[in-house]
């Protein structure tokens, strides 16, 4: 039998508040994703929390979970280029919350560097990332990166809302 502490029980609750955070109930995920913390604390997890509690709006708290989620990815796993791409993306989020948006591009373009690392010029992620990165400064080449994304298969249930994509026809 499958104990309290088991990492698969880490695992699905992980699972369970994306599928919350996907339904907006960011409430319910963040107390998941603390859960699961309690259980095994990775850098993954780190970064969904950081991610919610930022949609929850506690952007002081969720730059802290994400710079941890950064400094956890980097001492333990350097090498996954996935996890830390996520990171920085989500980090970007901050800084243009508060209207800093050179030190979110500069994140982004990290995110959309590590990406390109370990993905081909067709990953729907990077389409993604870029289009987000060129959204302020080019809203047409956003967009036709966001089509080739959606083109790929990329899931619009996985187009974050809050991305800002002013001017863009979509």
């Amino acid at each position: 039998a499958m104990g309290e502490d088991d990492p698969l029980v880490a695992a699905a609750l992980e699972l369970n508040a994306y599928n919350l955070m996907l339904m907006e109930r960011y409430d319910e995920a963040e107390a998941m994703l603390r859960r699961a913390m309690t259980i095994t604390d990775r850098p993954s997890t780190r970064s969904n929390l950081g991610r919610c509690l930022h949609r929850r709006g506690k952007l002081e708290e969720a730059e802290t979970v994400l710079q941890e989620a950064l400094k956890m990815a980097e001492e333990t796993d350097p090498d996954n280029a996935s996890v830390l791409a996520d990171i920085f993306f989500y980090l970007s989020k901050i800084p243009r919350a508060r209207g800093d948006h050179d030190q979110a591009d500069r994140y982004l373009s990290r995110a959309v560097e590590l990406r390109r690392s370990i993905a081909s010029a067709n990953d729907q992620q990077l389409l993604y990332y870029q289009a987000v990165l060129q959204a302020r400064t080019d809203p047409a080449a956003a967009n036709d990166l966001l089509r080739r994304a959606l083109d790929l298969g990329w899931p619009p249930y996985a187009v974050d809302r809050e991305t800002d994509f002013s001017g863009i026809d979509f």
